[in-house]
């Protein structure tokens, strides 16, 4: 009765011989660190550890990964930030971090906030006078800004534009 080889067992014996260049080590090397980055930073978000531990993990990678581990960190933490949200435990990470500068991005995200809360002023006295001209008016009438397509889009604008300006900072 013939042998039934597993999976595993077809591939190793069709990849005999074959090596990884020096390239394609690097890449998956790298991959793997964004991968174990963003597991942490998961695990540190939902609470599941803290920052001790985290800089703890830093600590254990070996020196010569190190730099592109904290560079991925950071980058990991920057893209995650929504400026409209809350963002303490993001900048608490990144305070901890080395060559952050958690100030000019507080200063960044304040911007957009004073940015859209004046837009969104503007907006909502443009959608009331476009009701206005409808002739319903009264002081009942609330716009719901939101719902507002160009409102939507202003904010995909700016949120956009908030992110380039942070993913500089990284």
């Amino acid at each position: 009765m013939a042998e039934i080889k597993s999976t595993m067992d077809i591939i190793m014996e069709k990849t005999k011989g074959l090596t990884l260049t020096e390239e394609e080590r690097r890449k998956i090397g790298e991959e793997e660190t964004r991968r174990k980055v963003n597991g942490l930073v998961q695990r540190y978000l939902d609470g599941g550890i803290d920052t001790a531990k985290v800089t703890e993990e830093v600590g254990s990678v070996p020196e010569v990964r190190r730099e592109f581990f904290l560079q991925e960190m950071k980058r990991n933490l920057l893209e995650r930030i929504d400026p409209a949200l809350d963002h303490g435990p993001i900048l608490s990470l990144l305070a901890s971090l080395p060559g952050v500068d958690v100030g000019a991005l507080q200063r960044e995200i304040e911007r957009f906030r004073t940015e859209t809360r004046e837009r969104r002023r503007l907006q909502e006295k443009a959608l009331l006078d476009e009701l206005e001209e409808r002739g319903i008016r009264g002081d009942a009438v609330v716009p719901n800004v939101d719902a507002d397509p160009r409102w939507q889009g202003y904010l995909k604008e700016a949120k956009a534009r908030f992110g380039e300006r942070v993913g500089r900072m990284g």
